[in-house]
C-alpha cells in the first residue's frame, strides 16, 4: 500500500526506503528495537511488494473518464 500511494503522489518509494520507514517506526515504538524483525530483507521484500501491489494500484487508480 505504501508503494502504491507513493507512486500516486509522484514520489515512488523503493523497497529499501520502505524497509527504512518500517525500521524507524519499530525504533520509535520500542527504543530497544533496532529493526523490524518481521520484515523480509532485500530482494525478498522487493519481490513481496511487487507480488502484492496489484490490488493497491487498482484501488488507487484514477477513474477512466473516457466512457
Amino acid at each position: 500500500m505504501i508503494q502504491a500511494i507513493s507512486q500516486l503522489a509522484g514520489k515512488r518509494l523503493t523497497s529499501t526506503m520502505i524497509a527504512k520507514l518500517f525500521h524507524a517506526y519499530a525504533q520509535d515504538k520500542d527504543r530497544e528495537a533496532l529493526i523490524d524483525t518481521d520484515l523480509p530483507e532485500g530482494e525478498s521484500l522487493r519481490k513481496a511488494i511487487k507480488r502484492h501491489i496489484g490490488p493497491w494500484n487498482d484501488l488507487f487508480r484514477k477513474p477512466d473518464n473516457k466512457k
